[in-house]
């Protein structure tokens, strides 16, 4: 069995997306980090927006094979189908991140 990571700041985040090339395999070319964990504060689970014009499978897909090797709880949200406020709160906030 693989041990899943357990990642506690962005740069490891952003270490593992460009290892895994699931950003790549996924055809996502903008993925945010938003919330506690992207201004590297102890956190619950990562905040993901994913600012591209891709299906909820895909996502979910994405979202699975990323689980597969981290070991953090995640929260992903597409932007084109955010509620509007969370989307503004996000925003004023969000990190893109190289994979």
């Amino acid at each position: 069995m693989i041990k899943r990571q357990h990642l506690n700041c962005v740069d490891e985040f952003e270490e593992l997306l460009k290892r895994s090339e699931l950003l790549n395999r996924f055809s996502i070319n903008r993925l945010g980090l938003f919330g506690s964990f992207s201004r590297n504060e102890p956190a619950n689970d990562i905040d993901l927006l994913i600012d591209d014009d891709i299906s909820l499978e895909k996502a979910m897909q994405f979202q699975h094979a990323l689980e597969a090797l981290i070991d953090n709880r995640l929260d992903i949200m597409i932007k084109r189908f955010a509620n509007p406020i969370i989307l503004y709160r996000a925003m004023k906030e969000i990190r893109y991140v190289e994979g």
